[in-house]
């Protein structure tokens, strides 16, 4: 069992030096020993800080740090799972025979590509979602209509099969996913670089659907 206490630290809100005292017993031996380090970032005091937590103090963090966020990974993932009930009969059957762009990637890097930026898009919203920012609502708000056009673009691709359309609702999702991205930075510049990936992924997805409304 080890402990760890934090005896020291200065006053600069980012950077420091401090000493830690790790004591370890085990069975009948229990020794002390004294660390010293340099600097160190606020995510490691963080992280020390969070191991003297009391459990209700650790369950007050869960429920106002961690949980925002899972629960909005999850709703992305439904976004995803909703999505891909709408695409997988279609990837089967009618979109092989549909002429598409050299560059188009093959059908099996949808999935994986699309699960890690739905992870960093609720990433993201769940940290907006901690911030006291006046700009907190309009970002959430953004968000999550780019997120309904998002859901909607595989039904209007991949059910009905309006491929003119789902162009349409491909620039509907950039656009208001710039606006998010927009007031994600003025809440928490990090909240906005992690929505970046999906951006481009987005601008990549729009080139391939122009070039399969042009080739059809």
């Amino acid at each position: 069992m080890c402990c760890i206490a934090l005896l020291h630290e200065s006053r600069h809100p980012s950077l420091g030096s401090f000493v830690l005292i790790m004591r370890s017993i085990q069975g009948n031996n229990d020794t002390i020993r004294l660390y010293k380090t340099g600097k160190y970032h606020a995510a490691d005091k963080f992280m020390i800080q969070s191991s003297l937590l009391h459990p209700h103090q650790r369950a007050i963090v869960f429920k106002t740090k961690i949980l925002p966020c899972l629960i909005s990974i999850i709703i992305c993932l439904a976004v995803g799972m909703l999505a891909s009930w709408a695409t997988m009969p279609e990837v089967i059957h009618w979109y092989p025979v549909l002429k598409q762009p050299s560059f188009t990637p093959p059908p099996y890097v949808f999935g994986p590509i699309w699960t890690c930026l739905y992870i960093l898009m609720g990433t993201a919203a769940g940290l907006v979602f901690q911030s006291t920012s006046v700009f907190r609502t309009r970002a959430l708000i953004w968000f999550g209509i780019q997120l309904c056009f998002n859901a909607l673009w595989s039904f209007i691709f991949f059910s009905w099969h309006q491929l003119a359309w789902a162009l349409v609702d491909l620039g509907l999702i950039w656009m208001s996913l710039v606006i998010a991205i927009y007031y994600f930075y003025k809440t928490k510049p990090l909240c906005a670089y992690l929505l970046l990936p999906y951006l481009a992924w987005g601008s990549f997805a729009f080139v391939i659907n122009a070039s399969v409304v042009y080739l059809n």
